[in-house]
């Protein structure tokens, strides 16, 4: 849906259980929410590693229906006032998803070598962004060639931002990420203590299905059957 509809974003979710280092939280999207059939039975589980945070979604139905859910955090690893323009980023993919001018999912995938979209060596956010383009919104079809270790999970890394003091790590269980760099911030509300949003002053790298995958027979998900899935976010000094 994108950014449709009501959005589960929007929902009051209620605390299942929690404890010092982590909280799961509940929410149902009865039938014909949104215009989805099923009622929709969703945990979240927040757990804080170290200096990572682990991300487990479950979601069962009991009708068929679609379901693909992600995180739409942002970041900004000098912190909050400047854009993300001189930050680098490394993402491991070698495609990304075609979308039309206005950023619909054509369903074809481009190879990202010898584009402005090839981030597989760390460079600038900014070294090609504006190359014909308005900035990255674009959903990368992962190919990641490491993985980490997260209690019994074995995660592989999707993508990398650092700058030369702080590094993030994604990790997922998902087959791709939406790369989106802030293109459109730049209006209300403010961030916390009234600090401005800019233009390119955040990024998101958003663990997910392939977008418009409904439309090509994918996440599909039959009565009873459990979507889960895995992200983390993990920080930590260079």
């Amino acid at each position: 849906m994108l950014h449709g509809g009501v959005g589960l974003h929007r929902k009051i979710w209620s605390v299942k259980e929690y404890n010092e280092n982590s909280i799961t939280l509940a929410v149902t999207s009865p039938d014909g929410d949104d215009g989805f059939p099923g009622n929709l039975s969703i945990e979240v589980t927040y757990t804080l590693r170290g200096g990572a945070l682990m991300i487990n979604y479950k979601a069962v139905s009991d009708k068929k229906t679609p379901i693909a859910l992600t995180n739409h955090a942002f970041f900004n690893i000098d912190g909050f006032g400047g854009n993300i323009l001189e930050q680098n980023l490394r993402i491991y993919a070698n495609q990304y998803t075609e979308v039309s001018e206005n950023l619909i999912p054509t369903g074809k995938r481009i190879d990202v070598f010898g584009t402005q979209f090839d981030f597989n060596n760390m460079h600038k956010i900014g070294d090609r962004i504006f190359d014909g383009i308005p900035g990255y919104d674009h959903n990368y079809v992962l190919s990641p060639t490491k993985a980490g270790s997260f209690g019994e999970k074995t995660i592989p890394l999707a993508a990398e931002a650092e700058n030369g003091k702080i590094r993030l790590s994604v990790y997922t269980d998902q087959p791709c990420a939406q790369f989106y760099s802030g293109i459109y911030l730049g209006k209300e509300p403010l961030f916390k203590d009234n600090t401005k949003i800019v233009k390119c002053g955040a990024f998101c790298l958003e663990a997910q299905t392939e977008p418009n995958c409904v439309n090509h027979g994918l996440a599909i998900y039959d009565a009873g059957e459990e979507y889960t899935q895995t992200t983390v976010y993990k920080v930590e000094k260079i």
